[in-house]
């Protein structure tokens, strides 16, 4: 006998109702299922089996045909269980053959006959309502997610004998109470007014929360980076009922809800790993599951230690914040999820997290710092609309009585902003002003004459990409929101400006030099506050920044560095700084390049003092660059001058006990090498030379030439030797 019910399976976060035909027919006792199952599919008939036999029926000795149908569709997961023992049963006479024809039915089954819960309900449900069904058995964990439907009846069942019993007309399952959507308040663990400082950071949040802008916060370990993007949900409005629904049906194909039940009431906030792999973030695997930027819709992605993340992971994010979409192409699947999300990400200024620290010195070398800024690609950074920069907090502000601003406050502004945008741009395709097209700008981007001066000679200033102009003019667009104005107003675009130059300054020029910790003990009022790229260049004096514009990328060989460090040493070989030399460095390297500008206008001073005669003790790196200078011509006008300020050296510095003692080996070696390339009289080359080590030298040429010597003296040298 033929018995056919109807179930469902997914297509991407799309229900796709299944047709599940049982045959039972006379002949030797086995079931096969077709339609393109995959491997839980085909175990449900030991599952079932069981589940029928544990539930008091009996299993039927005959061949079992079931048919999942379309059949070109991939079948895949338990949730066809439920339907298959229930068509079995039907066949066999057990329950009416026409009982289920009204029914969606779906649900995992135990070995006892237990009805588990499966994953995707929610899209499921919603493409039944569409299809007219209007009655849906499922497992009682997962009735409240498909309870939201009005004039849908929801059978939950905890086992087989339940659904048996309703289908038999022996028992009635009482419907599932349908639940009505209202607005829930959330309760935040993390709230704006436990923010101990950082007003500009707050605001900045407040902007990019108002309009769905990327933020970036770069600051040292313990700025409050962390807590303030955890904050952020606080003050996003609360999710509407159609946004709530598609972020469950995200949720629900990817198993989060399991145990947890109803729908996704609350602003998704994800903060993965910085080792997640590009499925994990974009989304994939074997069946094309959404990742993590789909888990965030409508929410927050937080990505902390932005520059740890691996380079190709950074760069797949571009397209999907572009687009608000990510579509996943797999050999068995292909399918689009929508990630229309925030990002928020955060990250050190340097590895080791003090560069541009007011408390603390920077450790980090030139070159490390570049290699660690040059993991985010330009593009990427163009697409965080907002950076801002985060400073540790005075003891004074950490212990400060007075509470912020709280989060519920910033959330009513922020509602009233998203309104606007959402009233605006109804008839436009988009919800809010991160999201501007070219030609919704010029509608709906209008400046006053002032502030269009201003972009203009900022743009031709500043060098901004295109990219950047837009972002700037976005970003002005929701600052005159949140201050309900029609036209974008000269101080709006200034602060937007004036914030995306600073920090595009900085990272830019990070990577050439000119930006660096203000830690620098020797230059009077270095530390006394956070700079900016304009106020470090003020204070490192101009020819250090023009040396290092010097350095030439490339070859990373020792040809290549010496090269660099031959150029930059002779442009700097007049270079004096009579800046006060404490000797507070904790970390040195062996080429200007090597060390950060701080370091090296405190390098220059100390040679000044050198030059003039006092000696201080430095690390033995820098004391060896000095040594450097002199072995490469630079500050020098003739070798000879070279060999007697090396002397000097080993006076002054190490005889007298100031430097380490083990470089004067290296120095004398050094010292004679010269002397012999540039041709140094014999006298001078002979004094250089440790007379031990020249009688051991005349001892191997006897040995070498014993023909032109005595007995006497070859006996003599195998006996010294």
């Amino acid at each position: 006998m033929l018995a056919k019910l109807y179930s469902y399976g997914l297509i991407g976060i799309t229900g796709c109702l299944i047709n599940v035909e049982v045959d039972i027919t006379t002949g030797m006792q086995r079931v096969d299922t077709v339609g393109l199952p995959d491997n839980a599919v085909k175990e449900s008939k030991e599952r079932v089996r069981s589940a029928i036999c544990n539930s008091g029926y009996a299993y039927p000795e005959m061949r079992v045909l079931v048919n999942l149908a379309p059949a070109d569709i991939k079948k895949e997961g338990t949730v066809y269980d439920l339907p298959i023992a229930l068509g079995i049963l039907a066949a066999r006479g057990i329950i009416p053959l026409h009982s289920a024809d009204d029914y969606i039915i779906i649900g995992e089954l135990a070995l006892d006959g237990r009805v588990r819960s499966v994953t995707g309900v929610l899209p499921m449900v919603i493409n039944a309502y569409e299809r007219g069904f209007r009655n849906i058995m499922l497992p009682y964990e997962n009735a409240e997610e498909a309870s939201f439907f009005e004039d849908m009846n929801v059978f939950p069942v905890n086992n087989l004998n339940e659904a048996c019993g309703h289908f038999r007309g022996v028992t009635h399952i009482t419907p599932y109470p349908q639940l009505k959507w209202s607005e829930h308040r959330i309760a935040h663990t993390h709230d704006f007014s436990e923010i101990k400082g950082q007003q500009a950071a707050k605001r900045a949040a407040e902007i990019a929360a108002s309009g769905s802008h990327n933020l970036l916060m770069i600051g040292s370990p313990g700025s409050g980076k962390t807590m303030l993007a955890r904050s952020i949900p606080s003050i996003l409005p609360e999710l509407s009922m159609d946004e709530s629904l598609e972020v469950t049906r995200i949720h629900s194909v990817a198993g989060e809800l399991r145990g947890r039940g109803g729908i996704v009431t609350e602003r998704p906030f994800r903060s993965p790993h910085h080792s997640a792999s590009i499925p994990a973030l974009v989304g994939g695997g074997s069946h094309a599951l959404p990742g993590e930027i789909s888990l965030a819709h409508y929410g927050v992605l937080f990505m902390d230690e932005l520059p740890l993340f691996p380079s190709t992971v950074l760069e797949a994010l571009r397209q999907p914040l572009e687009d608000g979409v990510v579509t996943i192409t797999r050999a068995a699947a292909k399918t689009t999820y929508p990630a229309d999300f925030m990002l928020v990400a955060a990250m050190n200024p340097c590895p080791c997290g003090n560069y541009g620290s007011k408390t603390k010195e920077c450790r980090c070398s030139q070159a490390q710092i570049e290699k660690y800024r040059s993991r985010i690609s330009s593009p990427l950074l163009d697409r965080l609309d907002l950076h801002i920069e985060m400073n540790e907090i005075d003891y004074n502000e950490l212990t400060s009585k007075a509470s912020g601003e709280s989060s519920e406050t910033i959330r009513e502004r922020v509602k009233k902003a998203r309104d606007i945008q959402l009233k605006r741009y109804s008839g436009d395709g988009i919800r809010y002003n991160s999201q501007l097209t070219a030609p919704l700008m010029r509608k709906y981007c209008q400046m006053t004459d002032e502030a269009e001066t201003l972009l203009h000679t900022a743009y031709d200033k500043l060098k901004l990409s295109a990219r950047a102009y837009t972002r700037v003019i976005k970003v002005a667009r929701t600052i005159a929101d949140i201050n309900d104005e029609e036209r974008i107003q000269k101080q709006r675009q200034a602060q937007e400006r004036e914030r995306a130059s600073q920090i595009d300054e900085r990272l830019r020029e990070g990577r050439t030099g000119a930006y660096v910790s203000p830690v620098f003990s020797g230059i009077p009022g270095a530390a006394e506050k956070p700079m900016t790229a304009s106020a470090v260049a003020g204070q490192i004096p101009p020819k250090i920044l023009e040396m290092m514009k010097l350095y030439e990328y490339g070859s990373s060989s020792f040809e290549n560095k010496c090269r660099n460090f031959y150029r930059q040493g002779k442009f700097m070989e007049d270079y004096e700084d009579d800046a006060p030399w404490t000797g507070e460095f904790r970390r040195y390297f062996t080429t200007y390049h090597d060390l950060n500008l701080y370091q090296l206008r405190g390098y220059f001073a100390w040679r000044t003092q050198v030059r003039k005669g006092k000696f201080h003790r430095v690390t033995t790196s820098l004391a060896y660059m000095y040594l450097y200078e002199l072995l490469n011509g630079i500050g020098v006008s003739s070798p000879e001058e070279s060999l007697r300020k090396m002397k000097e050296f080993e006076a002054g510095y190490i005889d007298s006990g100031v430097g380490d003692p083990s470089m004067r080996e290296v120095l004398r070696r050094w010292r004679l090498e010269y002397a012999v390339v540039n041709g140094a009289p014999k006298e001078e080359v002979l004094a250089l030379i440790d007379p031990e080590d020249l009688q051991q030298d005349r001892y191997h040429l006897v040995l070498r030439y014993p023909e032109k010597h005595t007995d006497e003296e070859i006996y003599g040298a195998l006996g010294a030797l």
